[in-house]
């Protein structure tokens, strides 16, 4: 009995002590709960898109410069690395996407049945629409969005047979398609092939089809307003049907109609086209800048960047220079407009037309970027590194060129095509070349090449004559990899450049059996290569020259590898008969005193046969003298003989 009182006394003081706790609890949630309510301030949602998280992520990456493009399989073994391998590979990717594309066009019933998720409609193959088909207006609005232009007409026409009425909107959405792909399917858009134009600004010119199903669309629409007219008008500026696209423009501001931005925009781009001076293309700017004023219309980017576009292109016009800065600084601080990199790229086409320009804006323009990231919007965003890259190394100012890259290393991008690439990292490169020590040049050698950017001919021969300047011959054999890799090899005065290079090298330098073996596989593959040339029947200007092998010789004789050098001697004569230039004196007379040091009085004799055929008297001379300190040593009557023979 008094256990139990216990127990329950017990349990009882146990109440007190929790309900004790969960009041000091809650007395203490009641004091933080104003403190958080003060300190926790929830943000206002900010709108997303559906790749902002891969953006994030992909901020936190670096660009990985030792590894291939995206475009190529990461393989030692399958990686290009010059150009013409870089253009095959991604061309011959580009027509298995076509293949694929032609089987599923040709034969789509066998590809019906679709297991991807989610689904991606431009993956599946595409319903072909008949005239003999019942459709209804949602036929007609689906058809639009997926931007098929043959279905959409013919669902159009069907529904009107029919005495289908069909609403306005979509009506109008149907003139904006046709007008812009003028009245045609879309044409198959390839990157790759338009990655590897040689001429990327060059595009495929379209003529508008006039009378076709966009004017006579046009035509039946009742009453007509802003939006009927924009369309057209901008469809036929696309299509360079530049004179009926002023007058439509023309007929809509005579009714009184609004017109939208872009439709100013084409219009502009278009100006140059209607007249022959330059006053009369201005006036039209102007006129057409005066009209958005007056009706307020807002101008954008576009309008900013048509407008400098059309100055840059006004040739012996004094004032362009003038006009391009005024119009400039209006947008931008009139309408705050903030300029893309194809803004600056029209800025620099009108600066620097003359490579004797002495003008600065190139400076202000580039500490104007600063630090601030851009966003494509201009077609010709992509045109502004090159060209800034080519000025800066025009001016040889290396400093300029660093800020440039800098921005640029932020803007990959945006360096455009591989034209684009190609002369902005050779400009660089070959600035960087003649200007910076041999160091600080590999280091961004090494950071480019090969897999950002494949070396043409003309900056690996300056790399070449100045790693001689400097005797880095250090970097010879990594430069040799990347010259066999680039197919360089077979260049002669690629060849004859690295040989040069190469010959700087003193006896007692351990890079001598690496340039001993750099010789022989070069030997042989040349070799090889003009051996093919002949049996195929291909084209036979890849041939050894006297200084080349002669080179060779020297290198070989550095390096005491008599065999190999007799195998270049036995070359030159064979081909005594076709060299048109000489092999050099000193070099044959010093294979000729190595040989006498090693006592093989064979190669000596035939270094002087050779000697002979070319006339080197004074190689002979050489050979003489080294003979009279060694004939002591000679036992053979009959060889010394023979050596007195040729100093007759």
């Amino acid at each position: 009995m008094q256990s139990l009182i216990a127990s329950k006394i017990l349990s009882f003081q146990n109440v007190l002590r929790i309900g004790h706790l969960n009041k000091r609890l809650m007395v203490s949630v009641a004091k933080n709960k104003k403190s958080l309510e003060e300190i926790i301030k929830i943000p206002k949602a900010i709108p997303r898109g559906p790749t902002d998280i891969l953006k994030a992520l992909s901020s936190t990456i670096e660009q990985d410069n030792t590894g291939p493009s995206y475009q190529y399989i990461d393989d030692p073994y399958l990686t290009p690395v010059n150009n013409v391998d870089k253009r095959t590979y991604s061309i011959s990717k580009e027509s298995g996407r076509k293949t694929a594309r032609y089987f599923i066009e040709k034969f789509p019933e066998l590809f019906i049945r679709d297991m991807s998720e989610p689904k991606i409609e431009a993956f599946t193959h595409k319903e072909i629409y008949d005239e003999s088909m019942e459709f209804s207006e949602n036929d007609l609005q689906k058809s639009i969005l997926r931007c098929e232009v043959i279905n959409s007409i013919i669902c159009y026409e069907k529904l009107m047979k029919d005495g289908i009425s069909i609403d306005p909107e979509i009506i109008y959405d149907l003139l904006d398609l046709v007008c812009f792909f003028n009245s045609e399917n879309e044409k198959e858009h390839y990157i790759e092939e338009d990655f590897f134009q040689k001429n990327a600004k060059k595009q495929n010119i379209t003529v508008w089809k006039d009378n076709g199903f966009a004017e006579k669309l046009f035509d039946s629409i009742e009453p007509k307003n802003d939006r009927v007219y924009s369309s057209i008008i901008k469809g036929m500026a696309k299509h360079n049907q530049c004179e009926r696209a002023f007058s439509l423009y023309q007929q809509a501001i005579d009714l009184n109609f609004k017109l939208n931005t872009a439709t100013y925009n084409s219009l502009i781009n278009i100006s140059n086209e209607l007249h022959s001076t330059n006053e009369e293309r201005w006036k039209t700017v102007i006129d057409l800048l005066k009209t958005m004023n007056q009706n307020q219309i807002a101008p954008d980017i576009g309008t900013l960047n048509g407008v400098l576009k059309q100055i840059s292109k006004y040739k012996f016009f004094v004032q362009s220079n003038e006009l391009i800065l005024k119009s400039l600084n209006e947008f931008a601080f009139k309408f705050d407009i903030r300029p893309s990199f194809g803004t600056y790229y029209h800025l620099l086409s009108c600066f620097y037309r003359s490579r004797n320009s002495k003008s600065t804006i190139i400076y202000e323009i580039i500490d104007k970027i600063g630090d601030e990231k851009f966003e494509p919007q201009d077609m010709d965003d992509v045109y502004f590194f090159a060209t800034a890259m080519d000025i800066a190394s025009n001016l040889n100012d290396v400093q300029l060129a660093f800020k440039i890259d800098k921005i640029a290393n932020r803007h990959l991008n945006l360096l455009g095509p591989n034209s684009s690439q190609n002369v902005y990292y050779y400009k660089f490169l070959k600035l960087l070349c003649l200007s910076e020590s041999i160091e600080q040049f590999m280091a961004f050698y090494n950071r480019y090449v090969p897999h950002m950017y494949s070396p043409n001919v003309d900056l690996m021969a300056n790399l070449l004559k100045t790693i001689k300047i400097y005797k880095a011959i250090n970097y010879l054999p990594q430069i040799y990899d990347d010259i066999r890799l680039l197919y360089y090899i077979y260049n002669m005065d690629i060849l004859q450049d690295l040989l040069l290079a190469m010959d700087e090298i003193q006896k007692s330098d351990p890079l001598l059996s690496k340039f001993n073996q750099i010789v022989i596989d070069a030997f042989n593959k040349i070799n090889l290569k003009i051996s093919k040339n002949i049996e195929m029947g291909y084209d036979q200007s890849l041939q050894w020259t006297g200084k080349t092998l002669s080179l060779c010789l020297s290198i070989l004789n550095k390096c005491q590898d008599l065999d190999m050098g007799y195998t270049i001697m036995e070359k030159m004569y064979s081909l005594r008969n076709e060299l048109y230039d000489q092999p050099e004196s000193k070099t044959l007379a010093d294979f000729a005193q190595l040989s006498f040091q090693n006592k093989r009085y064979d190669y000596v004799l035939f270094c002087l046969k050779l000697c002979q055929e070319f006339g080197k008297q004074d190689a002979i001379d050489l050979i003489r003298q080294e003979f009279e300190k060694s004939e002591i040593n000679i036992q053979d009557e009959n060889l010394r003989n023979k050596f007195k023979q040729f100093f007759i």
